[in-house]
């Protein structure tokens, strides 16, 4: 008998694998359409649109995330939404703002509670932009941001990684607010900066004026750019070129703050009696299992970076808010051309010694 039912269940398999796949994909509609309907009922043709980024980049990524939302939500009224993962990050470095009305998603009407777990609706939010390949590189255009249809009920995916510096610049002195250190992260970079003046003036008898972070970025970042932008990693030339520039600048005034994520290297590559290895030795690597991780030596960096006067940086966002955030100039090297970061600094205008931008 047992036989039997074995031999009618091997003929019947195809069938129910059928069904099986039919059951799932109705109950898939059902879902989708769950979360249609509950998006429609909490987006009606008079509420802003939602602009959200999905991104689980690091937080320089984040930066450039929040500020391009922000920058947006400014200019044309969207409604500025995070990830509850990305606003635990950005809080665990930076004073909480009260004054910022950002949404959290999962805590928003936008979600509801599915077999336990928060359902955030995100496959029916828009991507409305133009994709823009770039070498091996793939990311968005904005260009139609500005679009008054877009105003008004809709929910809007701005990409993962989207680093808009033409839009947000103009709200950088709001920005630098907003990213406004934990005390201990400040106090932290106030003392690194306090300690590697007073060795430079009992070694040199010189006390430095003018601070300038040198930021450099290696370990994974080396194959990124050979793999996405078939482009090498700078060499020690380029640091030393642009560290005696700026050494002449300011009349021979300056003491280099070394950042690195692979501070080895640089001890190794940047032999000077005006540098100083104030970063730290070892920092949190990139966990793709835990995307939205965060560390103390993260903050450390980042801030040792943002309270110096000027900055020199290598490649990736980090570097780049370390810049933006302390104000002052920013060398960065030819190559960045080649990369995304460097287009957006174009695409934004700001290359050239009259704004402040230095390539070298």
């Amino acid at each position: 008998m047992s036989r039997v039912c074995n031999k009618e269940l091997v003929k019947m398999r195809p069938r129910l694998q059928n069904w099986a796949k039919r059951i799932g994909l109705f109950a898939g509609l059902l879902l989708a359409t769950h979360y249609m309907v509950i998006l429609k009922t909490y987006l009606p043709g008079n509420k802003r649109s939602l602009m959200c980024s999905f991104g689980e980049g690091r937080l320089g990524n984040q930066l450039s995330a929040f500020a391009t939302i922000f920058a947006y939500s400014q200019q044309y009224g969207y409604t500025h939404v995070m990830l509850a993962a990305q606003a635990k990050m950005l809080n665990y470095y930076f004073e909480p703002k009260e004054a910022l009305s950002i949404e959290i998603l999962e805590t928003s009407d936008l979600c509801v509670d599915v077999f336990g777990r928060s359902a955030q609706c995100r496959g029916i939010w828009q991507l409305p932009w133009t994709e823009v390949r770039f070498q091996n590189d793939r990311f968005y255009n904005y260009s139609n941001v500005d679009d008054q249809s877009l105003f008004y009920g809709h929910a809007l995916n701005i990409g993962d990684y989207p680093n808009q510096i033409k839009s947000f610049y103009k709200f950088l002195p709001a920005l630098q607010s907003i990213f406004s250190f934990r005390p201990r992260f400040q106090q932290h970079a106030q003392a690194k900066l306090h300690e590697a003046a007073n060795f430079h003036q009992d070694a040199l008898g010189v006390r430095p004026s003018v601070f300038v972070g040198v930021h450099i970025r290696r370990t994974d970042y080396q194959k990124h750019l050979k793999n996405i932008y078939k482009i090498e990693q700078v060499s020690r030339s380029y640091f030393h070129r642009a560290m005696d520039m700026l050494q002449a600048k300011h009349r021979n005034t300056a003491l280099f703050i070394i950042v690195s994520d692979d501070l080895e290297w640089a001890k190794d590559q940047l032999i000077r009696n005006d540098v100083a290895f104030a970063g730290n030795t070892k920092v949190l690597p990139k966990d793709v299992k835990h995307p939205f991780s965060y560390s103390d030596d993260i903050g450390q960096d980042l801030a040792l970076l943002a309270s110096c006067n000027h900055t020199i940086m290598s490649f990736g966002t980090f570097g780049l808010w370390g810049g933006l955030l302390s104000g002052g100039d920013i060398v960065l090297p030819k190559q960045i051309l080649g990369v995304k970061e460097g287009l957006e600094l174009k695409e934004a205008g700001l290359l050239g010694p009259s704004t402040g931008f230095y390539l070298v």
